[in-house]
C-alpha cells in the first residue's frame, strides 16, 4: 500500500463514562497524585465505590510512566473499576504515526504476528488472535493477545491481556495505533468485541500535506 498525501489533522473516539483522559503533553507541572485524587473523587460521585486501597498510588505511578512518552501525537485514557477495592481497569494508548512508503495494513499484520513469535525474555504469549476489518473510509487490523510475565525461577507468572488495533484511513499518510491493556482479566466480558466497539467510534479529519 502506498500512503496518500493526506494527513490526520485530528481524531476522536468515544469511551464509557468510567474512562478518564490522562493529561500528558503540556501538563508536566501537574502533580500526578493530585490528578489521581481528583479522578477517584469523581469515581465516588458517579458510582458506589469500594475501598480506595492503592488506586491513587497506582494511577499516579501510571501517569508518571507515561509522561516519558508524552508528545502531541500520543493520547492515553484509563478506566477505574469501583467494585470491592478500586483498581485500574483498562489503559488505552493511542499514537498517531506517519507511514513510510511501504507501510500499511499488511505490514502491520505481519509485524504483529512476528512480535508474538519473538517475545522478550521473561514474557510468554499464551494466545494470540488476528483479524482484519473494512470500514466505510478505513481499514482496521486487530490483535488479541494474552501475555504471561515470568520472574526468574517462577513456573507461573502475572497474566495481562491486550488488544492492538491499527486504523488506516483511506488515502492518508498517517495511521492510528491503539493498544488496550488490562491486568485484571475481569475488566471485560469479551475484550475483543468491547475494544473493537470503541475503535469503531473513531472519527478523523484529514487534510492535505503542505
Amino acid at each position: 500500500m502506498t500512503p496518500g498525501r493526506l494527513e490526520i489533522l485530528d481524531f476522536d473516539f468515544d469511551v464509557p463514562e468510567d474512562y478518564y483522559p490522562i493529561p500528558l503533553f503540556g501538563h508536566d507541572d501537574l502533580d500526578s497524585e493530585r490528578w489521581a485524587r481528583a479522578v477517584i473523587d469523581d469515581v465516588r460521585e458517579r458510582a458506589d465505590a469500594g475501598a480506595t486501597g492503592q488506586i491513587i498510588e497506582s494511577l499516579a505511578e501510571l501517569r508518571d510512566r507515561l509522561l516519558s512518552r508524552a508528545n502531541p501525537l500520543f493520547t492515553a485514557v484509563v478506566s477505574v473499576r469501583p467494585q470491592f477495592t478500586m483498581t485500574i481497569g483498562c489503559l488505552i494508548t493511542v499514537q498517531q504515526l506517519e507511514l513510510e512508503p511501504d507501510d500499511g495494513p499488511d505490514e502491520l499484520e505481519r509485524a504483529l504476528a512476528e512480535s508474538v513469535e519473538t517475545m522478550p525474555l521473561g514474557t510468554r504469549s499464551r494466545e494470540a488472535d488476528f483479524w482484519r476489518l473494512r470500514g466505510d473510509n478505513r481499514e482496521v487490523v486487530g490483535m488479541l493477545q494474552r501475555l504471561e510475565y515470568l520472574e526468574p525461577g517462577q513456573a507461573e507468572g502475572h497474566l495481562e491481556q491486550r488488544t492492538v488495533f491499527g486504523v488506516f484511513p483511506d488515502g492518508a499518510s498517517d495511521m492510528l495505533h491503539f493498544t488496550f491493556t488490562v491486568s485484571d482479566l475481569a475488566t471485560f466480558g469479551d475484550m475483543r468485541a468491547e475494544t473493537q466497539a470503541i475503535v469503531d467510534t473513531v472519527t478523523f479529519r484529514l487534510g492535505a500535506l503542505e
